[in-house]
This record gives structure tokens, sequence and C-alpha cells, in this order.
């Protein structure tokens, strides 16, 4: 295996060529049909060096903030910086896989494949092909920085070789695990075409965690960390799969055992291909690849509501426009962003999904000669750029960057937070157009209602709700309904967890005596009671005892929203050894001492080596004296004001006394 292997091909070329933006004027932007979609820029697969198109991601560089494309293409992926969406900068391109790596020498042999589906976790890129020898490359994003003016031949830096013509890549971003589906060959028993289970918390050390094929062939899936209205899931790892004639939901918490939870068909179900969950994983829409052309019917969109996990139901049906095949979908806020073929880009909203309700509110047509149910036209779409800029490929004729003018520009959505009780907590959510109207709601028994102030709440019908917290409130769900006109939007779901004051301490040896060391000692307030008559304010404090014995230490933590909480446990001190403290025939005088020091023994001693420590163990003075009489005078009016300890080395023996400076 060769890593971090890269080369830059001399062509001598810029890479892309910029297309100024289009507005959607009456219905069109240039040649293109469209409804509140602005076409921002266009690359052809010529420009990203490729033949065609199929599967798109995104990723932005968490350093440089630039928001790049991922494009699949049928002998490899394009990169293209969209940071100035109008005006794109094609990077370079990551080879396929070849199974020889020593072909790359000379001229790679290319195995094209129609499909190739591609996800990011940790800035690496996973890639997996329909090609049998392909296998899951993954490479490091950051290797896009290298780009200077010339776009580059890059190469995988390492490659997951245990599957074998895989249809897409699945990845929880929650839990760093890949979920390869459609596998058929391979080299574990994962074959049936299921969930092939990769751990990749480490990207470039892929292995192997497990497999669910008990349902035979999975076609597309999503996988969470569950936090639905379902409370026998919440917190659990789930799959979401399309399995060709139904949809089927699996617990893959334990990766080495994973248990199916439900599976379900539908209405003139004809091919389940993918599907996508509305951000509070209350609903599922998923779509049929094949429905069109088996009955007839409209690019149909089907709408699942998941309040049972063991009991999923249809609640309802969109109908588009025509009659084109849908393809992937994914959900945003309360938006769905979907790939329809030959129809292009269309945007529903999804205010009145518990409805059974969808509402197209804007479109962009890549494929403007047809409307049928055929398999040309857009693949697939990316709606998660922070910038609100939407990436589109089309089989055909390559990249589309585009900007939705649709819905409700919400500039902050409400954060999850835990807050103690008897305390507070502010949702807020903040949108750019005047005129808006708010109502807060909160989730009860999975369904969604209107609040109104009272003793908790407040500001329910304004941009920011407080909360005044309760035990029954832990894991509660808001969101905010905001309302422009007659558009209806609802910001994203935020979840409130509460708590209450505790906390622990432990203690260690420090230097000479015992540091005392709180939990979260950065957040509160403390006051330290050592059970000798002696207390501090210090987050740490370091304490040496007088002498030995059990003392009964106690700490008050101090929040000013939850409170104060006391804890106390027994402490053994730890202090100098007894055997070597000085004795009578030794006399350290004064002590305190406002900088002279005089030492004194019985005997005339040879040499005595002198030090000075302070409690941490710290040397701050040394002197080595030649002992000729019984006394020796010091000085060590250097030191500041505190406790010391003196240490005495003379011949084989060490002496110690604590000494004071004032």
């Amino acid at each position: 295996m060769k890593t971090n292997l890269l080369f830059i091909l001399s062509l001598g070329l810029l890479g892309y060529q910029a297309k100024a933006q289009t507005p959607c004027e009456n219905g069109r932007a240039g040649e293109f049909p469209c409804n509140n979609v602005t076409l921002l820029a266009h690359l052809s697969p010529e420009e990203m060096w490729g033949n065609e198109l199929n599967d798109i991601w995104g990723w932005t560089d968490p350093e440089t903030g630039k928001e790049y494309a991922l494009v699949g293409l049928t002998d490899g992926v394009a990169f293209v910086d969209i940071s100035d969406p109008v005006n794109p900068v094609f990077v370079g391109k990551l080879l396929e896989h070849i199974a020889d790596h020593e072909h790359l020498a000379g001229a790679p042999q290319h195995l094209e494949s129609a499909w190739r589906d591609l996800k990011v976790y940790k800035n690496h890129v996973f890639v997996i092909s329909e090609q049998q020898t392909h296998g899951m490359q993954v490479f490091d994003l950051t290797q896009l920085r290298t780009y200077i003016n010339t776009p580059l031949h890059f190469q995988e830096n390492t490659n997951y070789h245990l599957i074998g013509n895989a249809h897409n890549v699945v990845i929880n971003e929650e839990t760093g695990y890949a979920y390869v589906v459609g596998s058929r060959t391979g080299q574990t028993d994962c074959i049936a075409g299921g969930l092939h289970i990769v751990d990749i918390n480490d990207p470039l050390q892929p292995t192997y965690a497990g497999c669910y094929d008990a349902d035979g062939y999975t076609h597309d899936s999503q996988c969470v960390i569950y936090q639905g209205p379902d409370t026998d899931y919440v917190g659990k790892e789930i799959c979401f799969s399309s399995n060709e004639n139904t949809i089927t939901i699996t617990n893959v918490e334990d990766k080495a055992n994973p248990i199916m939870i439900s599976t379900r068909g539908y209405d003139n179900v004809a091919y389940a291909h993918q599907g996508w969950l509305t951000e509070d994983h209350r609903y599922f829409i998923s779509n049929d690849e094949l429905d069109e052309t088996n009955f007839g019917n409209a690019t149909r969109s089907i709408i699942w509501d998941m309040l049972d996990l063991d009991n999923p139901q249809v609640i309802g049906y969109y109908y588009g426009p025509v009659g084109a095949i849908d393809h992937n979908l994914y959900t945003k806020g309360n938006r769905i962003y979907e790939a329809n073929y030959t129809s292009g880009l269309r945007i529903l909203n999804s205010s009145q999904i518990a409805e059974g309700k969808l509402t197209e509110v804007g479109f962009f047509d890549t494929h403007p000669a047809s409307d049928a149910p055929q398999f040309h036209g857009l693949w697939s779409n990316y709606p998660y750029f922070a910038s609100g800029v939407v990436v589109v490929s089309d089989i055909e004729t390559g990249l589309y960057i585009l900007r939705p003018e649709v819905g409700i520009s919400l500039t902050e959505n409400p954060q999850s937070t835990t807050a103690c009780l008897g305390g507070s907590a502010t949702f807020r959510v903040q949108a750019e157009e005047e005129g808006i109207t708010y109502q807060w709601q909160h989730s009860v028994e999975g369904v969604y209602e209107d609040i109104s102030d009272n003793a908790l709440y407040s500001g329910t019908q304004t941009a920011e709700l407080e909360v005044i917290t309760e035990a029954n409130m832990t894991s509660k769900q808001f969101r905010c309904k905001i309302t422009l006109n007659d558009q209806i939007q609802y910001s994203q779901t935020a979840r409130m967890t509460t708590t209450q004051a505790s906390g622990d301490f432990t203690w260690q040896p420090a230097g000479l005596g015992m540091k005392f060391i709180p939990e979260n000692a950065a957040d509160d307030t403390y006051f330290w009671d050592f059970g000798d008559n002696t207390t501090s304010s210090e987050a740490e404090p370091l304490k040496v005892y007088d002498s030995p014995g059990t003392y009964t230490v106690s700490l008050t933590y101090t929040d000013e929203d939850c409170g104060t909480f006391t804890i106390q446990k027994e402490v053994e001190a730890l202090i100098l050894s007894a055997s070597n403290e000085l004795t009578g025939d030794w006399l350290v005088y004064p002590n305190p001492s406002e900088g002279l020091l005089n030492i004194s023994h019985s005997d005339k001693m040879g040499t005595l080596q002198l030090s000075i420590v302070n409690l941490e163990g710290k040397t701050l003075w040394q002197k080595t004296v030649h002992k000729t009489q019984a006394e020796v005078a010091l000085s060590v009016g250097s030191l500041p004001k505190g406790c010391y300890i003196l240490m005495i080395q003379a011949e084989e023996q060490q002496y110690q006394q604590k000494l004071f400076i004032k």
C-alpha cells in the first residue's frame, strides 16, 4: 500500500471556466427552466477531466473555511473550490482505485463505473464504486490546500479492500462508522449486499466491525444516533434503509449483532431506492426509482411517520408536477432537496409534513430537453454548505452551482443545552427578513404543541424563549414556528437536558504536601475545610498538615444556577516523615525568621548540604557549609514570606524542619 502519493499533471491549464451567475427570471435561467433558484456557475465534465458524473458531496475546510464540491466521475472524483460560487476553481481529480498499484508509474488501467458514491468524515473522503476491485478509497482532503493555479492528479491515501461491487457508502459522523451497502463480493462473509460496517474512527486505518444482511440487499441508508419520539430507541444508533421492496429499520448499536426493528412495504412498491429523516427524526421521506415507469404515476415521494419505529406508518404521498424518475433526496430544516433525473432539483416545503403534505417551492431543471421517466439528467445534490449554496451533479452536462431563493433566511437556530434544575435556559432564533412572527413549540409524546407564556415559559411569541427548568424537562425538545406573510418555516430542533449541583474531589501527593483537585475546576467557586481549622477558596489548593492523622475534608461547590453542593471525605494526612525530623541535638532559630538563621549542633560535624524548598518540593535556596564549630549563621532574606522546609544533609543522614519566613 502506498500512501500520500501525489503528482502534478503539468498541463498548463487553469482547470475551470468561470460562468457569470444567471438569475431565474420569467421561469428561465438562460436555457434552464426554474423557479426561485439562481444559477451561479456551471462546469462541464470535460472541465473536470471527466466523461460523465454520478454522486456528489461537499466538504468545508475547517482551517481555511473554503467550501468544496466533491464530484463523482465514472473514473474518479473531481474537487472544485466553490468558495467564490460564481467563479468555481477546479482543483484536481482523485484517480480511481487501481488494484495493481505498480501501473501508476506508467499508464493506469481505467476501470470506469457509472456508479461512484462518496461521503466525508474527519476531513477525509470515502469513495466506493460498483467496480469489483475498487474497494473503498480514503483520501485526506486537506491535500487540496496544495493547489496553486494548476489542477492536480491525486491518489488515495489508503484503501479498504474487503468489499467489492459496492453501491453506496453511508457514514454516521457522530460515531465514526461507515456502512457500505450493496456489496455482493468481498473478503468477508458479508456479501448479501446489506450493511457492511467499518470502523473509521482512524480514517487511515479502517477496520471491519460487523454486518447486517438478514433483510438482504440494501440500496441506500441513513444511520444516526436516534433522537426522535420513540423513547425505546433514543440514544441508540439506528439505520433507516431502502431495501428494494421495503423500508427496513435496524438497531446497529452492537456492531457485532445488529437487530432488525421493523421492515415495511408501501403501496405500488417497485424499487425502494433512498430516503432521509427530518432533522427531529420524526418523519422519513423515501423515493421509489421504478414506480414512475412501472405504474405511470408522477414523481412520487413517500412520507413515513416514525413515531413508533417498531411500526412505522405511511401518512402521505407527494406527487410532483411531471413524471420524472426520482433519485437522491436530502432534508435541511423544513426543506427537502430532491434530485429527480430529467426534471432536475426540486425543493419542497415540509412545514405540513405532519398532515402528510409537501409543497414545491422551487426547482432548477438541468435537463430541459425532456421530463420523461428516463435515466438521464440529475443524479444527486448536496445542500449542507453554510453559505446556502447547493451543488448538483448532472450525468451528462456536469456540475451546477445553485442558490435557492426560497424560505426564510435563518441566521441563528436554537441550540441544545444543559441547564440546572431551578435555573433557566434560553433558546434563540434569528432571521434576516423583517415582519416575522414567532411561535415556540415543545414536543409532547412526539407531537409538537404551541406553548404560551406562564410560570415556566416567557417570550413564547418572540425570537427568544426563556425556560425555567424542572425535572420533567429532561430531554424535552423545542422548536420555533416562524411565519412570514403566508409562508411557514420551522427552526431546527433543540433539546433541553436538566442537571443539578453535584461534584467530587480527589487528592494526591504534591512535593511535601497534598494537592486537592475538584471536578470541573474552571467552572465553579469553591470553599475547602481541611478539618484542622484551616480553609481555602483556591480551586486546587496545596495543604501541608502539621501532624499525621485522619481528617474530615469538605468541599462546597457554588454554582450561580445550580446552587451549592457539599461533599465530605475522610483523608489520611500525608506529612513529613517523623523519623527524619530534627531532634534535640539540632537547633534552628529564630523560627519564624526575618532573614537571619542560626543552625547549631552539639558536634563539630563536617560538611553540611543545606537546602530550602517550598511546599511543592521546588528548591529555592542551596548552600554548602563546612561546619568547624557548633553553630552556623546564614542569611535567607532573599526568600519571600511563607512556609518552607529546611533540608540538612549531614554525612549519610538527611534532616528536615519546617521554616517560616516573616
